[in-house]
């Protein structure tokens, strides 16, 4: 298991190269959900359909709420792409030994309200088109391993092109309000009715 490692050059490189690229390949990008303030380190939440989704879940970070920013991705992943290792990812597979040392080393981070840990607990890229989402028990894991107050981070990340060679991009986030260490389905449940309604906003659009 590879442990996230922050180095402050990295991070600074990462963070304007990210910038940069979204510039680059988004025509718009729209942030649209509520910030509540709070004291507790993030535990995030994102559907996961491409390359982009970690770029993406850092820059609503970076534009909302500022903390340090960690990552779990696929270790043969992350073995190709180790500077991402210096930029707060850490790694996972699963062996169910090293798949516990993830799940502990993810629950650590949550231990310091100034982290924001993202995981796709749907386990691994899928077609955008496939919904509801099916969530794997890692995510109930961290939680029950995490230490003090956790404030869960949905988020759901949508494009769409219409007549436009560069697609569109928008990034809803809730807080939701799910008690003390949720389970699972209640995770589950609650996720792909905040991603309904997203959605239906963008229908609207």
């Amino acid at each position: 298991m590879i442990k996230a490692r922050q180095n402050k050059l990295y991070l600074g490189f990462f963070s304007w190269y990210s910038r940069q690229l979204m510039k680059w390949h988004f025509k718009t990008i729209h942030l649209e959900g509520e910030h509540k303030v709070t004291d507790a380190p993030f535990l995030a939440i994102s559907n996961h359909f491409s390359w982009w989704d970690g770029f993406f879940v850092q820059y609503l970070n970076q534009k909302k709420f500022r903390k340090n920013f960690y990552f779990m991705m696929m270790e043969e992943q992350l073995k190709k792409r180790m500077f991402l290792n210096k930029c707060g990812g850490f790694s996972v597979n699963k062996q169910p030994r090293e798949l516990i040392e993830s799940i502990n080393h993810a629950a650590s981070l949550l231990g310091d309200k100034n982290n924001l840990v993202l995981i796709f607990p749907q386990g691994k890229i899928e077609t955008k088109y496939r919904y509801p989402f099916v969530f794997e028990r890692g995510i109930e894991e961290i939680l029950l391993r995490a230490t003090g107050r956790v404030q869960i981070l949905f988020i759901a990340n949508v494009i769409d092109y219409f007549s436009n060679a560069r697609p569109s991009l928008s990034i809803y986030f809730r807080q939701p309000e799910l008690g003390d260490r949720p389970g699972k389905d209640t995770i589950e449940q609650a996720y792909n009715a905040f991603f309904s309604d997203c959605i239906a906003k963008q229908k609207e659009t």
